[in-house]
């Protein structure tokens, strides 16, 4: 079973998670992704995701997240510093926690803090 919250395509591993917030048009998509030149550093854990007990570590201090602001569009943060944690808890079930510290695209220093617990869907990415 190759189902993991992690979507691989073409050496680009990107995470989103949607605010749950019912405010729709505050509503933001979160991505971290990583360039096909710069392979996925893997702090701790391995990348199945799958089975309960099981957990990936990445330091993501080469990535991005992306911000979609209503009024702005999408904003690129360039990840500088941080970690992203996730732990399979069984049956599509995840505790996702990261800290990050990132530039954005005017040059200002910005941080995003992450704590999720619960069903997150996942794809089948058999090959």
């Amino acid at each position: 079973d190759r189902r993991r919250p992690l979507l691989h395509r073409d050496n680009v591993f990107f995470l989103g998670l949607k605010d749950g917030s019912p405010i729709k048009e505050y509503g933001i998509t979160f991505y971290i992704t990583l360039a096909p030149t710069d392979p996925l550093q893997l702090a701790s854990g391995d990348y199945t995701g799958g089975a309960a007990g099981e957990n990936m570590t990445f330091d993501l201090a080469k990535s991005f997240w992306n911000y979609n602001d209503p009024t702005y569009g999408i904003i690129k943060n360039r990840i500088t510093e941080g970690t992203l944690k996730i732990v399979a808890n069984g049956n599509d079930d995840y505790t996702i926690t990261g800290s990050f510290k990132a530039i954005d695209e005017d040059d200002k220093n910005t941080e995003l803090e992450i704590e999720y617990t619960g069903k997150l869907p996942c794809e089948d990415y058999s090959y």
